[in-house]
């Protein structure tokens, strides 16, 4: 790496004093942001991320004390880190680090870092690397720039040894820093701005880039395995929801040893229970692949890698990191970028469903059934910290035939969130604006500007620079109603990974004069050659003219194969019955045939949401089907906006339920 800035005794005294304070009694610790790309210019510094538990020191005279994340005394089961801190060449100090310990290729280690914390003996290949300096004989330096206080930081230590280490960084060159980072398989890096002070919480100012995802869950409950790991098969998570119950997020079964299986149980034994309170999206019998839920009552926190969500916001290829005893289930809190709280029904037992409860004050109340006027969430308090969106002109028609106002777009969509939530959070957005409404004067728009509401996210393209838009919850989704958007188009693919398509669209787009029932058997035929090609696909009304077939693919591919694959499809199509397809984007050809459009599968093409309204007369929806009620269906507009949710209400499933498990690659060429 480049520029990198090490320990130097050179900046003693580079600033006047700041100010004499005594020491505080509590200190709230900067957070870092998760971000998907680390930040550019020489307006950022970037450091290691390291894999550890973080922790403070306090040094007044001769007491030293060292504290956890959650504000635990350590200072007995750290003498030696203790004693170091003692030796440092100052009369008071607050250094901010984090505790680890390395593994054999010397990165650190935090299921090793868990096994000697526990271990007397281990605890002396224990150090702490030190990363800000928040307090120094008598000044408060928080509200001194970032720079300077690492300045100060390195002249404190000067001389130091183990088990007190310096952490060193770069300036500038965020995005070479991240892929050397991912290149020697470290966790990632912590990016921090060069001129900012040190802020209690997320400010924005500190923000992490993570090579593998990681986060922390509460155990909510366990399944026994099978042969080898019939005590313990998985650890069923979950996080705290805005409402003050969970959300389930998945299982976990891989990376535990036999230790670890057994000190887990002796814990989890100790706490079975019901299901825990208001439990959102509580696991079917297919997820826990048949195996019978052990509930506990949520007491630990874990943290766990993965790599990403699924559709309906489950882990992806989970792996247990460790079991943080330093985090109490209570410092959780509502995800709002990995996955969207959805206010759906909750399952508080076996069978029951109520509605979710809000916080109102230190009473709970159920949520109104009209929202208070303006506010589309319904409610001025959200217990996330998300900012609520606030409509303008909430009675504004957005479609004339049928009525609706924009108060109404926004209470359906609220509606019908757990349906349109898992194909639209966390992918880039086209989305097509109607300032005046629909049937008027619309544009199409994929970038943030500043007027952009604030619940809106971006990420950054690698390959080209661009930021492109995307939402990561159900107030996502409501800024998108407030922006008049009228309809959501989505990449084929997550924003964790804008190279590789993991959803495929072939859109049959029927010319004048098609008969609904080709439509129809377009689609079977289609579906049959897949599964020749060992291929899953799933059907849906475009909400427009025609159908949607959706290939899910995982692991996913790359964007040229991808779409060579289904050119190749449509092209075999045309050639076999010209009369009735064919694979050219031509007006003057397409009438009385089907254009299979295969060119929906590009990087940066979209194909339109499930469940989005279409600025169509009726306000149709793109509609999601199972294969054996499409004979049924009579037009691509047949679900429409008064009807979609009498629909919803009968089905006993999702109609693509299983998409996320799907688990196919293209076949080779």
């Amino acid at each position: 790496m480049t520029r990198t800035i090490h320990a130097t005794s050179a900046a003693r005294g580079a600033s006047r004093p700041a100010g004499k304070a005594r020491l505080p009694a509590h200190v709230g610790l900067q957070l870092a942001r998760l971000v998907d790309a680390a930040p550019a210019g020489d307006g950022w510094l970037h450091e290691v991320k390291i894999d550890g538990y973080r922790a403070l020191a306090w040094r007044e005279g001769a007491q030293v004390r060292i504290t956890s994340r959650g504000g635990q005394d350590w200072t007995g089961k750290l003498p030696a880190v203790a004693a170091a801190i003692a030796r440092l060449p100052c009369r008071s100090c607050i250094v901010d680090g984090e505790l680890i310990t390395l593994d054999a290729q010397g990165r650190s280690s935090f299921g090793l870092l868990q096994q000697r914390f526990g271990e007397a003996g281990g605890k002396s290949q224990l150090r702490l690397v030190l990363f800000d300096v928040l307090y120094l004989d008598g000044e408060d330096l928080r509200r001194r720039p970032q720079l300077e206080r690492k300045q100060r930081l390195a002249a404190l230590l000067g001389k130091a040894r183990l088990p007190l280490q310096l952490s060193e960084y770069v300036l500038g060159n965020g995005a070479r820093v991240a892929s050397e980072a991912c290149a020697q398989q470290l966790e990632g890096i912590v990016s921090k701005r060069v001129d900012a002070p040190y802020e209690d919480g997320r400010g924005g100012a500190w923000v992490k880039f993570k090579c593998v995802q990681s986060d922390e869950y509460a155990i909510i409950g366990y399944t026994r395995g099978k042969g080898a790991r019939s005590k313990l098969g998985s650890l069923l998570l979950a996080t705290p929801t805005s409402g003050g119950g969970w959300r389930y997020r998945g299982r976990v079964g891989t990376g535990m040893d036999e230790r670890m299986i057994d000190d887990l149980l002796r814990e989890l034994s100790r706490s079975q229970s019901a299901p825990p309170r208001a439990l959102q999206s509580a696991p079917t019998r297919a997820q826990l692949r048949g195996a019978t839920p052990i509930w506990v009552a949520p007491a630990q926190v874990v943290e766990v890698e993965f790599r990403g969500y699924t559709e309906d916001g489950l882990l992806r290829q989970a792996s247990l990191k460790g079991v943080r005893k330093d985090r109490s289930v209570d410092s959780l809190r509502p995800s709002q970028r990995d996955a969207a709280e959805v206010r759906a029904p909750v399952s508080t037992a076996a069978g029951a469903r109520t509605p979710p409860a809000r916080r109102r004050g230190r009473r709970a109340a159920q949520r109104p059934s009209a929202p208070e006027p303006g506010l589309a969430d319904g409610s001025a308090d959200r217990a996330s910290g998300e900012r609520p969106v606030r409509l303008t002109h909430p009675d504004r028609l957005v479609f004339e035939k049928p009525r609706i106002t924009k108060q109404q777009l926004a209470d359906f969509y609220r509606s019908i969130s757990a349906h349109i939530l898992p194909g639209l959070i966390a992918r880039p957005l086209l989305l097509l604006r109607c300032p005046q409404g629909g049937g008027r004067q619309c544009f199409f728009q994929k970038h943030l500007n500043r007027t952009s509401p604030p619940q809106l996210r971006e990420v950054t393209d690698r390959s080209s620079g661009e930021r492109w838009m995307y939402v990561d919850g159900l107030e996502g989704l409501l800024a998108l109603v407030q922006m008049n958007a009228l309809e959501y188009h989505v990449w084929g693919c997550t924003v964790r990974d804008l190279g590789h398509a993991d959803r495929l669209v072939i859109d049959l787009d029927p010319g004048s004069g098609v008969p609904w029932k080709w439509m129809i058997e377009a689609a079977v035929t289609l579906r049959e050659r897949l599964a020749r090609l060992d291929l899953e696909c799933f059907v849906r009304t475009s909400g427009s003219k025609g159908l949607h077939l959706v290939i899910p693919l995982q692991p996913p591919a790359e964007w040229e194969p991808a779409k060579s694959f289904v050119r190749s499809l449509a092209e075999s199509m045309a050639r076999e019955q010209p009369e009735r397809y064919l694979s050219v984007a031509s007006k003057a050809q397409r009438r009385g045939r089907i254009f299979i459009d295969y060119l929906r599968n590009a990087r940066g093409a979209t194909a339109v949401c499930s469940y989005s309204l279409r600025n169509r007369a009726g306000a149709p929806l793109a509609t999601p089907l199972r294969w054996e009620e499409l004979a049924r269906v009579r037009a691509a507009d047949q679900f429409r906006f008064d009807n979609i949710q009498r629909r919803l209400q009968r089905l006993s499933a999702d109609p693509w339920s299983g998409i996320e498990r799907v688990r196919q690659a293209l076949p080779a060429r």
